[in-house]
């Protein structure tokens, strides 16, 4: 009995249909030409891109230029041209992580404010005031949040294309 059981446990697993990756569609809605993209190939390569064509649900080649790049068009090194069948997913840039990065390099920046103005007042004998203070940490700490925003600035953000 317990043989048997394996046997139809095996058979239902083989003959059982699984999804292609194929018959997965890309897209719902139409991308419109010059939209960043992520692609991810069957190869498991990534590739930042532009696209050059509207690509839609019903599109069978994918035309794109490699991204950052200068202004691409057909048959220059960067222009890529494929079966959309040999993506298998497509991603979107959806925005940065500039706020990220400035919430994090503000308080290094604050830190390293704090940092400063203890060291003039430790070689002063007089302590600071209020202002002084603030004259010291305000722009470090802006300082070190725009170092921060530009940093993340340069990180993308990319979601799956809908």
């Amino acid at each position: 009995m317990l043989r048997e059981l394996k046997r139809l446990a095996l058979a239902v697993a083989v003959f059982t249909p699984v999804g292609a990756e194929a018959q997965v569609q890309l897209v719902s809605q139409a991308l419109d030409s010059n939209t960043v993209i992520r692609v991810r190939l069957r190869t498991g390569l990534r590739e930042k891109a532009r696209l050059l064509a509207d690509f839609g649900p019903d599109s069978t080649l994918l035309r794109y230029c490699r991204d950052p790049s200068t202004p691409c068009v057909r048959r220059s090194i960067r222009y890529i041209e494929r079966p959309a069948t040999d993506a298998v997913a497509l991603e979107v840039r959806r925005g940065s992580r500039a706020l990220t990065g400035a919430v994090i390099g503000a308080p290094i920046g604050l830190a390293i404010g704090w940092f400063a103005v203890a060291l003039s007042e430790n070689a002063s004998e007089l302590p600071g005031s209020t202002g002084k203070r603030a004259g010291i940490m305000l722009p470090v700490t802006a300082l070190f949040a725009g170092i921060g925003a530009l940093m993340g600035a340069g990180i993308d953000v990319w979601s799956p294309a809908r």
